[in-house]
């Protein structure tokens, strides 16, 4: 967000900043201090402009100039209170509201002998200008009189006359508000030392221009950002340990005892198979060690009693 000292401002689109790019501070010596930024523009899309004073040591008033044009102004009392222009009054309870638009042109080349009857591209075109002024407050009162200021006539350029603007700014929306009830007199002090400058292009203009990244790059950050949350919820997932329910035999069936261990899913899976058929091995074995154990008593021709202790 573009700032100086305690000042700063911004274009709002759908609830959120839009991105600045090659944001530059310049200060006149004993002058105004001048911030200029560049952001993208999308043809249909209403923007507010929101600025604030995170100190207020003194009141001023912000004014708004659009393509050259003068679109109102609010007043700044207090600390970190957010001042918002989102259009021009037309009525006590509406507004035209701010929105980007495509250049209208004729899409017919000028010929040398009509430029000087063409129509001349403002010279602040495709730009959003914030200026502010310290203030004076005189009293407060009630609104008796409102005045509704008459909207700029919308232009057609020449192709050769638009010097590469794409966009302006269209007053055609309406927008629902309250009526406004009560006002602040006073007057403004001293010359404008500080402006807040916004130029406006659609992105792929400033891409092209080499003031915003490609857009392949933006593109694939964002994509990247998706790719992090999916590896993050699967390393969650993964080191999240599996509780197996795992049997201990011993000798006696009576003596079964169940313990809750972390083990890994095969030997658990084995253990659960060895659990359906506990005695099983134990009764084989038992049955090997005793034919082997057997005690074998045959006559001899002797008469003597032959014992086999072969194991």
């Amino acid at each position: 967000m573009p700032a100086h000292k305690s000042f700063s401002a911004s274009v709002i689109v759908d609830g959120k900043p839009l991105e600045e790019y090659s944001v530059k501070t310049v200060k006149k010596k004993g002058g105004t201090t001048t911030v200029t930024c560049w952001i993208p523009s999308e043809a249909g899309k209403r923007y507010e402009v929101h600025w604030k004073d995170s100190a207020c040591k003194q009141p001023t008033k912000g004014r708004l100039y659009i393509d050259g044009h003068p679109c109102g102004g609010k007043i700044c009392q207090k600390k970190n209170q957010i001042k918002i222009q989102r259009g021009i009054r037309q009525a006590e309870t509406t507004l035209t509201s701010f929105e980007f638009a495509s250049l209208l042109v004729t899409g017919v080349l000028v010929a040398d002998d009509d430029e000087a009857s063409a129509l001349e591209m403002p010279r602040n075109a495709g730009q959003i200008e914030l200026r502010i002024r310290n203030y004076q407050i005189e009293g407060r009162g009630m609104r008796t009189e409102s005045k509704f200021k008459a909207l700029p006539t919308p232009q057609t350029y020449s192709e050769k006359a638009k010097k590469g603007i794409d966009h302006l700014t269209s007053l055609s929306g309406t927008i629902t508000c309250s009526r406004a009830t009560r006002t602040v007199r006073g007057e403004s002090i001293g010359k404008t030392f500080l402006r807040f400058r916004f130029r406006y292009r659609p992105i792929g203009i400033l891409c092209a221009q080499g003031i915003a990244p490609p857009l392949v790059t933006l593109q694939s950050e964002s994509s990247s950002g998706s790719r992090k949350r999916a590896s993050s919820f699967l390393k969650e997932e993964d080191e999240k340990p599996a509780i197996i329910e795992t049997i201990e035999i011993s000798d006696d069936e009576d003596s079964l005892k169940e313990s809750t261990r972390f083990q890994d899913p095969l030997q658990a899976r084995v253990n659960e198979q060895r659990a359906r058929r506990p005695f099983t091995r134990s009764q084989k074995r038992i049955k090997l060690e005793a034919e082997q154990a057997r005690i074998e008593t045959e006559p001899s021709g002797s008469g003597q009693i032959v014992v086999d202790l072969t194991w």
